[in-house]
């Protein structure tokens, strides 16, 4: 084999990440830059310290490859391995939820380390062992950039270069698609069951924490095959052309819980559309629970020179691991911060070389300053290597500008949860 037991060893995670020009950062900001939207799909395998490991590096352009030219439709992504076979205890194979401007969709999808193009060929052909009967992305191609991984989606690429540009999004939602939104995550109870979140908390009307079964077991996973992950879905017709999913299966788990600790809370730019979620779950103990932590955000609504437009806060969250999953704490505002000269790679980001107070400018929020970018989403949150377990990555893009990673202690996120609660239980 290529790869030593050291070299194997040395991996700890995969980087998913978007690159794009999509967005171009501040204080000059259009839709995107160039001549034509384009956005990848971007693979990276990390060593311990989440640096990048040499030689495992790609961006692959989705759009082009699924739908032909012109879509610019995928803009964000996250990857998640679950089982899809009854008789294997196993979460065996991925699926890449790729969100768009309509919704988002489910994309089977194989992922392997390989060795670089100049060495591939010394080596023989090995079958993927997975339930996808679909060709492998092209490398060094219009298609894919870069070296150090063989990847392959559900589906084929060809299928709609005859269909108008703007009627593929929607023909292809009606085989992949999810529901129109985006930021689903997936919870696995300890039965091995799985169900999609469709909203943490306070959900209009009811204030409720929004589940849905879904189900990802299937004997393989062909190229133009409809995905069946839902039992009680239908699509109802919105828009003309567009289609919405309608669940008649929703769990709903009502919360009148408040804030653990008191922030400032502005208006928030849709009201019933407040609190929504963005990264994964991790597991914890909560006052000697097992209990499931989220991240969500809110957007605020602009008011003059007292507080900004669409300035992102975030919030914990947590809930009971079994249906209904109800939710039992819920952190205060807090916002992520700027990019600090003393972290890691910091010289290598461009926006780096910027002048500070354009690089740190601070937000607004109820006439109050806060040293935070007005847009911080964090897409990630999975447990750390080592320390047995009690520290998280926190993993948050800025401004759609850059991304910027954080170690926090589950100790932190824990008094961050339960506030005065915290202080009551260790007296």
């Amino acid at each position: 084999p290529y790869f030593t037991d050291k070299e194997v060893d040395k991996v700890k995670y995969l980087s998913i990440s978007r690159t794009s020009n999509l967005h171009s950062c501040k204080p000059k900001f259009k839709f995107y830059f160039g001549t034509l939207a384009q956005g990848y799909l971007g693979l990276s395998l990390l060593d311990e310290k989440l640096s990048r490991i040499d030689g495992t590096d790609v961006a692959i352009y989705v759009d082009k490859w699924l739908l032909g030219n012109e879509t610019a439709l995928f803009h964000d992504f996250q990857i998640f391995a679950s089982r899809s076979s009854k008789e294997n205890p196993l979460k065996d194979q991925l699926f890449l939820f790729a969100s768009t401007h309509i919704g988002t969709y489910n994309l089977p999808i194989d992922i392997r380390r390989v060795p670089p193009s100049s060495h591939l060929s010394n080596y023989p052909i090995i079958p993927f062992d997975s339930k996808l009967n679909s060709t492998i992305v092209t490398p060094n191609s219009e298609y894919q950039y870069g070296n150090g991984f063989q990847v392959r989606f559900v589906d084929n690429p060809g299928r709609f270069h005859l269909l108008k540009h703007y009627r593929r999004p929607d023909k292809y939602y009606r085989e992949k698609g999810i529901d129109r939104g985006k930021n689903f995550h997936i919870i696995e109870t300890t039965n091995g069951q799985t169900y999609m979140e469709l909203w943490p908390y306070k959900s209009s009307p009811n204030n409720s924490h929004v589940t849905v079964p879904i189900n990802f077991y299937a004997s393989s996973f062909n190229p133009s095959s409809e995905m069946k992950l839902f039992s009680h879905r239908e699509f109802e017709s919105a828009k003309k052309a567009r289609y919405q999913s309608v669940f008649h299966d929703k769990i709903e788990s009502r919360t009148k819980l408040s804030q653990s600790f008191q922030t400032v809370t502005p208006k928030h730019e849709r009201p019933k559309m407040k609190y929504r979620g963005t990264s994964q779950f991790i597991d914890m103990m909560l006052e000697g629970k097992d209990v499931k932590v989220g991240i969500s955000h809110t957007v605020s609504e602009h008011v003059g020179n007292y507080t900004d437009k669409r300035a992102y806060l975030s919030q914990f969250y947590a809930f009971l691991p079994e249906p209904p999953f109800e939710v039992v704490a819920i952190s205060g505002n807090f916002c992520f911060n700027h990019m600090h000269k003393e972290d890691v790679g910091f010289s290598a980001q461009w926006i780096s070389e910027r002048p500070e107070d354009n690089r740190t400018a601070p937000i607004l929020i109820m006439n109050q300053t806060y040293r935070c970018p007005i847009i911080t989403f964090a897409n990630s949150m999975v447990e750390k290597i080592g320390n047995n377990g009690n520290d998280v990555i926190i993993t948050y893009g800025v401004d759609d500008c850059y991304s910027r990673s954080l170690i926090v202690p589950k100790k932190k996120i824990e008094i961050l949860l339960l506030g005065e609660r915290y202080k009551d239980l260790t007296k």
